[in-house]
């Protein structure tokens, strides 16, 4: 048998969600999840937002940024799952994603700031680093065309998996091991 990725505290939540969840009522779950990854007792903050559709956005974003000393170490965005589907809600997503990057990479002190794009539990994750760039790079986009630029398979994790969690946990882990290296002292 197979064990969760998670403490059952942090499996619950997910559980409870309806089946055609909505972008906000996944703002619980993930709470609990990043206070359980950047404990509340810490220099960490973890800072919900709803952003506004952007004018091309169909619906608006849900996000937390999480904080060290006031410098924002990761994003996480929240789509809802059934659009995963769409090439357009990907595309979306991702400019999205790099755009966040772009704005917050001047204010954050460590050497790479951290994204993580989810549809649902579905994620996809982003590193920036200041002076070089986004990766994964971008894929070209073509206006006009039927071009899938951002396919399907680049959320292939899942955060409620071994292998999604692990991918946020070795973040975590990163973002962590980086602040030691700045501050000489865990965060």
């Amino acid at each position: 048998m197979e064990s969760d990725p998670w403490p059952k505290t942090i499996m619950q939540p997910f559980d409870m969600l309806p089946s055609r969840a909505l972008p906000t009522d996944y703002f619980g779950p993930y709470n609990k999840l990043l206070y359980h990854l950047f404990p509340a007792d810490t220099n960490f903050l973890v800072s919900p937002g709803v952003y506004p559709p952007r004018p091309a956005a169909a619906e608006p974003a849900v996000e937390f940024t999480v904080f060290y000393n006031e410098m924002p170490v990761l994003l996480l965005q929240i789509k809802a799952p059934e659009t995963l589907r769409w090439p357009s809600a990907r595309e979306q997503a991702d400019i999205e994603n790099r755009q966040r990057l772009r704005d917050l990479i001047p204010l954050c002190a460590l050497p790479k700031l951290y994204a993580v794009s989810a549809f649902g539990t579905k994620l996809r994750f982003y590193a920036a680093v200041a002076g070089e760039g986004i990766d994964p790079v971008a894929s070209p986009s073509y206006a006009g065309s039927f071009t899938d630029t951002v396919p399907l398979n680049r959320w292939n994790s899942d955060v409620l998996e071994e292998e999604g969690a692990n991918l946020l946990k070795q973040s975590v882990a990163e973002i962590i091991a980086r602040i030691y290296l700045n501050d000489g002292a865990y965060p």
